[in-house]
């Protein structure tokens, strides 16, 4: 059926040169045009063969000339011209998504990463902006402030008279991981546009809209203060309510990470010697990357100078990812005592034409990762008392679910937060002819780990549409707080019976 669409295809003939310069028909041999007429007539009957049965297995004879008709009207009245190439992207990329939430086409054409200043940030619903993380070696690690101004002289222009502070130098307060953004600046901190309370559309078309590299944050700093009151009781975040600080960081091409680590002191509070027996790893997606980020996570875990034994594991608004990574960052915190790999899930798939197959995917002790390989192993084999907790929420699906489960299942572990999203199926990725896009397709359900009644392990289970509920319900943090001292992290430290 290559042919198909010949009579729909934009008119790019040339226009018939003049009479005097027409080339003289050549004389045609007979007996060569009966043997091109019998390979067409081969040819046309070929293909209209395959066209029948490919129409009559897949269910789309009759429905093709309702996607011509709709070329042809669009290509006749669309404001601007559109080729079948072009259409034919747009209609597959709209069809394979209405298939449901999960099958569709994704563009695997790598981008430019933009620049960025190198601060992960997070926000409450008071729609205050935390610094969540700084990412090593980037343009804001180690960024120092280079004014301060008190925050009742404070407004939005007109710092040029205002001199910066004699002492601040000597004060060298860096950017920290907690801070709050109260302002951001795209013309080198001459005006600044209010960001406390406003929605992250307006940050990020600032950020969008500045063509200079160099990009001013006002910042509220959120310290740690010991025995703030006469009664001795402490308190994990108190707002400084005294100064601005004044922040300039260039912007450049940061590589992108997937799981951080928070230092056992990092994420402390009320105290120096209080709740150090634990760290957090905050893992975003299950990739290539990922599995190499999530990798170095866990040696900063293991060489942390609090040598803490409990694990935070933050899957908040991770929405899962490749099988083979889950397998890999689960040997690591699954207390699982068989000789063999623990299976994870089984899925229960489509492998072409209706053909369902049961397989186990489980865990994995090695993963090869641009020519290197990345060997795992339970950390409570080496870490004495090594015990995790989950922090989710509703954006934790697939991938993070099943881990999440596990965990519970294998390990005991206590969740926090919310109801997960709840997806229980699984995609097949593969090529679409052109090497520009790939399609995931929705192709089975997969089943997770419970005991029969005998305690034996079976695979029956499916959290599709009802999600993991957690040990300890938090729907929204109301509190304004920084990212790493959220009633999620305060519970978990709980949990662990710690401080």
């Amino acid at each position: 059926m290559d042919n198909f669409f010949d009579d729909i295809q934009p008119n790019n003939e040339r226009p018939l040169m003049e009479l005097n310069t027409q080339p003289t028909p050549r004389k045609r041999n007979a007996k060569a045009i009966v043997i091109i007429s019998l390979i067409a007539v081969l040819i046309f009957v070929a293909t209209l063969v395959g066209g029948i049965y490919i129409g009559a297995n897949t269910g789309i004879g009759n429905d093709m000339p309702m996607l011509v008709e709709a070329y042809q009207l669009v290509k006749k009245y669309y404001y601007q011209d559109i080729n079948w190439k072009q259409f034919q992207e747009l209609a597959a990329i709209a069809m394979t998504g209405s298939v449901d939430n999960f099958t569709g086409m994704i563009d695997i054409k790598p981008s430019e990463s933009p620049t960025q200043m190198g601060v992960t940030l997070s926000n409450n619903i008071y729609n205050e902006h935390f610094i969540s993380y700084i990412i090593k070696g980037s343009p804001a690690d180690g960024a120092m402030a280079y004014r301060k101004i008190e925050r009742n002289k404070a407004s939005i222009q007109g710092y040029e008279g205002i001199p910066l502070n004699k002492e601040l130098d000597e004060e060298k307060v860096p950017l920290s991981m907690g801070d709050k953004i109260y302002a951001i600046s795209i013309d080198g901190g001459a005006t600044f546009t209010k960001i406390e309370n406003a929605p992250n559309t307006l940050m990020q078309s600032l950020l969008n809209k500045a063509e200079d590299q160099t990009i001013v944050i006002r910042t509220i700093r959120m310290r740690d203060f010991d025995r703030i009151d006469t009664n001795m009781v402490y308190h994990s975040t108190v707002e400084d309510t005294k100064y601005y600080y004044d922040y300039s960081i260039t912007r450049s091409y940061v590589k992108q990470k997937y799981a951080y680590y928070y230092t056992a002191d990092q994420i402390k509070s009320r105290d120096n010697n209080a709740y150090m027996g634990a760290g957090m790893i905050k893992l975003t997606e299950f990739s290539d990357s990922a599995c190499l980020d999530f990798y170095n996570a866990v040696e900063e875990f293991k060489n942390d100078p609090a040598r803490p034994n409990k694990l935070i594991l933050d899957l908040r608004n991770n929405g899962g990812g490749d099988s083979k990574i889950l397998g890999f960052i689960a040997k690591f915190l699954l207390d699982y005592k068989g000789t063999d790999e623990a299976n994870l899930l089984m899925l229960h798939s489509n492998k072409g034409n209706g053909k369902f197959v049961d397989e186990y995917h489980a865990t994995l002790s090695a993963y090869e990762y641009e020519g290197q390989t990345l060997t795992a192993s339970y950390l409570g084999n080496t870490i004495d008392g090594f015990e995790v907790a989950v922090l989710v929420n509703g954006g934790t699906a697939s991938s993070s679910e099943v881990l999440t489960h596990n965990l519970m299942y294998y390990n005991g572990s206590k969740v926090i937060g919310s109801t997960t999203y709840g997806k229980g199926v699984a995609q097949v990725v593969l090529p679409i002819s052109g090497g520009k896009y790939h399609i995931y397709i929705t192709n089975g359900y997969y089943y997770l780990p419970t005991d029969d009644e005998s305690g034996a392990t079976q695979f029956v289970y499916n959290i599709h549409g009802k999600g993991i509920s957690p040990s300890v319900g938090h729907e929204v943090d109301e509190s304004p707080r920084p990212y790493f001292y959220d009633k999620y992290i305060l519970s978990a430290k709980s949990v662990f019976q710690l401080g």
